[in-house]
């Protein structure tokens, strides 16, 4: 890690390298570059008991894309997540503590940038395809002010609560929770059949 990072003032966000659900993510994981900058990464990884991850933060909009995968990926319509209402959720993000109390909410991406769901649909299914992941997936991406797209997390066991983006985006096609669940046993059964006729199991 020293003299890795020479780029001061910038923001960077550390995470827990084993774990998700925002785990171990608070407001000392947010971190502007300094001369400190190693010591206060050393805290973290001490305070979380194994290595940290460290993402330059990208300021704007944090968009989930819900994905199935049988043989091949398919991308549900991208979903945005507000903080505080604001859709645009700036220099914000999920600490642990705002996802255990579900502060944080919803939105239909596809209503405010139609022209991004494409381009978000296309980097989560080439996202999931590279590291070969199946069943319910999903890409979590942040969309600066230039539009750029930026991977930022992969959850191989994203929630299927009734408070998360697939279950979101299942209510906008008018299924329900447990047609999502049966969606996903339906899923497992197709993978689980597919490896069986290859052998690979």
């Amino acid at each position: 890690m020293k003299g890795q990072l020479r780029f001061w003032g910038t923001h960077v966000l550390a995470k827990s390298t084993y774990e998700s659900a925002s785990i171990g993510i608070s407001t000392a994981s947010s971190i502007v570059e300094d001369r400190e900058l190693e010591e206060r990464l050393d805290a973290v990884g001490v305070a979380l008991q194994q290595p940290v991850v460290v993402q330059m933060f990208v300021r704007g909009r944090k968009v989930e894309t819900p994905v199935l995968r049988g043989k091949v990926p398919f991308p549900l319509t991208p979903v945005g997540i507000s903080i505080d209402e604001h859709h645009d959720v700036g220099e914000a993000f999920l600490s642990f503590e705002r996802v255990c109390e579900d502060g944080y909410g919803f939105y239909t991406f596809e209503e405010d940038l139609p022209e991004l769901v494409e381009p978000l649909r296309k980097a989560a299914a080439a996202t999931i395809e590279t590291l070969q992941l199946k069943g319910f997936c999903r890409v979590d991406t942040r969309v600066n002010t230039a539009q750029q797209i930026f991977v930022t997390d992969v959850s191989t066991t994203p929630h299927l609560v009734k408070h998360s983006s697939h279950a979101f985006r299942f209510r906008l096609l008018r299924l329900d929770q447990a047609q999502m669940l049966a969606a996903l046993v339906g899923l497992a059964l197709q993978i689980s059949n597919s490896q069986s006729r290859t052998g690979d199991l």
